[in-house]
């Protein structure tokens, strides 16, 4: 597949501008270069998936105007893209112009702003990517309690437990702790993303592979960061939103400088999955022994005071499910729509040849009883002459199981792809090979 041509360019005060596509209604979608070119570390600080996320646009904005004073960007590279959604900024919507909520497209890639953004990480290959945010304080369910959010930031990281990467498995937890406690060391108030159900149930950020934390991480292998500022209210006083964009250059300076210490681990390859190896397909979130506390302003007076949360913490996930990889899968040539969400991930593929024969399975659900799983779906011999394959062994190709098997918790067909699902149910099957 031709990856799209970036083109180069230079803004008014000097700095390196590239256009890495144009969204729906035809604006453009720019990235601004900033540090060293020649630094081995590449990080991308993105914002305005969300068009109505005002203070996460103006904060990524300002880091060109900051980020030139910063002594270490000598040593890395730093690409800010302010707005990945112009037309919802234009129209103070959530969505794009055609409906799509960016940051619940990073699988299906419905959208050209989301697909150029996949295209330009696969083309400059960042180490880390930092997705900035706004959320809004004040949840109805938590009001008839008198609570309201009052973090300035909140702070979150991969999650999806299928994610190959090379960092040390404690490097998430240990950014988490090192970030929050420093924003909260320079006056901020800060913690982890959590989620607060109707029902009392306490979570953190979701596993899914729809938003670009765990969509971009899972594909690319690349650390992900999630900053959530707080949305500024009518009650506010005017010195908030100054708070919250100081808040967000405080967490970022302080990234930038995590990301150096730990620039071997970031930058070093994802590992290249195999066949046979075990891959996630569910998990399940774990009830923590602890209850969840957190700093709640109170709706009346705005004292923030700790409160702690009677409901269920879910604290961690925990893999109730696993597949062992298969070699390839081999999708039906007429299955379009499919092919086409895979062309878009910049997966490589290739059709079989005519003389070869394969080992394949069929990709479906086992049944329930042990006795048919035991005579389910037994290996044959198969010619592949339309189908295009799809190797697992490429760069995330971990995730092609993720996208395809049925029994996957985050499978493609939950977003109702006409196409993928016509490939299940009718003409050609969509097989795995073993061998």
């Amino acid at each position: 597949m031709l990856e799209p041509t970036l083109c180069w360019g230079r803004r008014a005060d000097g700095q390196d501008l590239l256009s890495i596509g144009t969204s729906e209604e035809g604006r453009p979608l720019s990235v601004i270069l900033l540090g060293n070119p020649l630094a081995p570390l590449r990080v991308l600080i993105m914002a305005g998936q969300h068009g109505d996320e005002t203070p996460a646009m103006q904060a990524a904005s300002a880091v060109a105007t900051w980020c030139n004073q910063q002594p270490q960007l000598a040593d890395v590279h730093l690409a800010v893209l302010p707005c990945l959604n112009p037309d919802g900024a234009a129209h103070y919507s959530r969505y794009n112009a055609q409906g799509v909520d960016l940051n619940r497209d990073h699988q299906r890639l419905a959208s050209v702003e989301v697909r150029a953004l996949h295209a330009f990480v696969r083309q400059w290959r960042p180490h880390l990517i930092v997705d900035l945010h706004v959320y809004p304080p004040r949840r109805r369910h938590l009001l008839r309690q008198g609570l309201v959010f009052c973090h300035d930031l909140f702070v979150d990281v991969p999650t999806n437990p299928a994610i190959r990467h090379a960092w040390p498995a404690a490097l998430p937890t240990s950014l988490l702790a090192t970030l929050i406690a420093q924003l909260n060391q320079q006056g901020y108030l800060a913690g982890r993303y959590t989620l607060i159900r109707p029902s009392g149930k306490v979570r953190h950020s979701t596993p899914d592979i729809a938003d670009a934390r765990n969509g971009l991480a899972l594909r690319y292998g690349i650390f992900t960061i999630l900053l959530e500022g707080r949305q500024p209210q009518r009650r506010d006083p005017p010195t908030h939103h100054d708070r919250v964009q100081a808040a967000f250059r405080c967490a970022l300076t302080e990234i930038l400088a995590w990301a150096q210490q730990h620039r071997e681990a970031l930058c070093a390859d994802p590992p290249i999955p195999r066949p046979g190896d075990l891959l996630p397909m569910r998990a399940k979130r774990v009830r923590a022994d602890t209850v969840c506390t957190l700093p709640f302003a109170d709706k009346r007076t705005g004292i923030v005071h700790p409160v702690g949360l009677p409901g269920p913490y879910l604290s961690d996930l925990q893999p109730t499910r696993y597949l062992t990889l298969p070699a390839a899968y081999a999708v039906p040539q007429q299955a379009h729509g499919l092919l086409k969400i895979l062309e878009y991930h910049g997966f490589q593929s290739h059709p079989a040849r005519h003389d070869a024969q394969f080992t394949t399975q069929l990709c479906q659900k086992p049944p329930s009883k042990i006795d048919a799983m035991l005579e389910h779906n037994q290996p044959q011999q198969t010619a592949l002459l339309n189908y295009q394959l799809f190797p697992v062994t490429q760069p995330g190709g971990q995730t092609l199981a993720l996208f395809l098997e049925p029994d996957s918790r985050w499978r493609l067909s939950r977003h109702q792809a006409a196409d993928f699902i016509q490939g299940l149910i009718g003409g050609d099957p969509l097989l795995r090979i073993i061998a």
